[in-house]
């Protein structure tokens, strides 16, 4: 990071783009400072805990800082306290603005083939719908014949129109045994 970026804080809309959150106090990853607000009225206090922050300022003032807000947020994976005097988001900010361009064509590309691939899985959802739809004004529903009284899809059922679970529990009967095909005179003693 140059010097020329450290000395010079980050634009506002910098710091609201990136700004998640708000506390009393807080770690700034960037340059490893302990932010805190310097009031008694800033927030829930634990007894004690301000006035180490400020004996903090006093012995350590590389370590510990008070700033008038402790606004919180994220970038490139750390926390950053983006009212911080290091003025460390302003080599982020800088960044992307000098690569605004590329940065822009690339959100633009990279939209775009989200908002096709979106669109066809829309498509493809309403292909698939109309299908089902199709198949379901062909299903046929008949009534259940062995007692249960409920519809069921015609395919599921047996050949007496019994639902699956009536045909279980009453077993079609045992074929009768067929005729014999002979009689008395069949039976001849000679």
């Amino acid at each position: 990071m140059s010097e020329k970026s450290k000395s010079k804080p980050p634009s506002q809309e910098f710091v609201d783009a990136v700004t998640i959150d708000q506390s009393i106090a807080a770690d700034c990853e960037l340059c490893g400072r302990t932010c805190f607000e310097d009031s008694e009225m800033a927030g829930d206090w634990e007894p004690g805990e301000l006035e180490q922050y400020r004996l903090g300022v006093k012995q350590r003032p590389d370590k510990f800082v008070a700033v008038p807000l402790v606004r919180v947020g994220k970038i490139a994976g750390k926390q950053v306290i983006t009212t911080c005097p290091c003025n460390g988001l302003r080599s982020y900010e800088d960044f992307i603005w000098s690569h605004r361009h590329i940065i822009a064509k690339y959100l633009q590309s990279k939209t775009e083939r989200i908002a096709q691939a979106a669109y066809d899985d829309e498509a493809e959802a309403e292909f698939v719908m109309d299908n089902v739809s199709r198949e379901d004004a062909n299903i046929k529903f008949s009534k259940c014949q062995g007692g249960c009284g409920g519809y069921f899809y015609t395919d599921s059922m047996d050949d007496r129109m019994f639902c699956p679970r009536c045909a279980e529990a009453i077993p079609p009967p045992e074929p009768e045994p067929e005729p014999s095909h002979w009689d008395d005179s069949d039976n001849l003693p000679f």
